[in-house]
């Protein structure tokens, strides 16, 4: 498993992404406060891992993380991982606890834009939805 991860700021917004090989997906984590700019950097970089490893499967565990946009933010998201190059042959699942309604209007706005997001609050879930086998 090869790993990026990086600390912005003063230390309080973290995320890491890990390619995985027995998936073939990468997995992507993020904790702390996140806000629009973050998220064009996460998708950035998750394009550089997906493409490196020839992946199309991305599991985001945002279940420590705390989105600082609004809901007209989160509108804008799909377009901004469009432009980091999240194209739309690219399979995603969002594992969330809090903030569960910002992160289901991401993904309606994500499927309308003709993305595939999935969000949940299952590992599991997130990992057959998929159709992968977790590395659990």
């Amino acid at each position: 498993m090869s790993i990026l991860e990086n600390i912005f700021g003063n230390g309080h917004k973290k995320h890491s992404i890990k390619y995985d090989r027995k998936s073939d997906c990468v997995h992507v984590v993020v904790k702390g406060e996140v806000d629009l700019s973050d998220i064009r950097k996460f998708a950035s970089e998750t394009v550089s891992a997906l493409s490196k490893h020839n992946s199309r499967y991305l599991i985001g565990d945002y279940r420590e993380a705390k989105l600082k946009i609004s809901f007209l933010d989160i509108y804008k998201v799909p377009r901004i991982l469009k432009e980091e190059g999240i194209e739309r042959s690219i399979k995603g699942a969002l594992i969330v606890s809090d903030e569960f309604d910002k992160f289901n209007f991401f993904e309606t706005a994500s499927n309308n834009y003709g993305q595939l997001f999935k969000i949940t609050t299952d590992i599991d879930e997130a990992f057959d939805w998929l159709n992968i086998n977790s590395k659990n």
